[in-house]
């Protein structure tokens, strides 16, 4: 009988062997920290501008009569006077249209022409008639545009307008008419 118990000791022993070990579980610990994100606010026109929402922006831009006092260039009051801008362009014959659109809405009087910003390239001034325009100061990209609308073209000036009487037809001016404008920019 004792060998019998010795014998079932040995067997014991054997499987106790046989079976792996495993180190008892260490408590985990997580630590979750928590990420606030914030979104910037989406790109607005200034109070009182219009607005086009084109393929890489929203572009805003004013329509007005020029100044009583203080006028030097429609470019130059854009600069000065409205924010950093430009005079205005299009990218888009939708843009055009709705620019026309809204300037139906300002009263203009007693202007019949509002000076956008495109200008004739050549090589020296004066420029020829036939000579090409093409917006100024990264207003468009679309020089097509500034040269497709139903010009009224007589030579006067190397700048464009668009006559309101016409149903806004391209008409050069000089660059610096005093005139109505339209100023535009990229919204920030």
């Amino acid at each position: 009988m004792i060998q019998r118990i010795y014998y079932l000791f040995l067997v014991f022993l054997n499987v106790n062997a046989c079976i792996p070990m495993v180190p008892p579980e260490e408590p985990t610990t997580t630590t979750t920290t928590a990420t606030t994100t914030t979104t910037a606010p989406p790109p607005v026109c200034p109070d009182g501008w219009f607005s086009f929402q084109r393929a890489n922006g929203l572009w805003c831009y004013i329509i007005a009569r020029p100044p009583a006092a203080g006028w030097t260039s429609p470019q130059q009051y854009c600069q000065d006077n409205q924010m950093g801008s430009f005079l205005n362009g299009f990218e888009t014959a939708a843009e055009r249209t709705q620019f026309l659109n809204d300037v139906m809405t300002v009263n203009l009087a007693p202007y019949n022409f509002v000076h956008i910003g495109a200008m004739r390239v050549c090589a020296a001034p004066p420029c020829a008639v036939t000579d090409p325009y093409e917006w100024l100061n990264g207003v468009s990209t679309n020089n097509a545009l500034a040269n497709d609308f139903m010009p009224l073209y007589d030579g006067s000036g190397d700048c464009v307008s668009m006559e309101l009487p016409q149903g806004g037809r391209y008409n050069d001016i000089t660059c610096d008419a005093l005139t109505a404008y339209s100023c535009g920019k990229y919204a920030s």
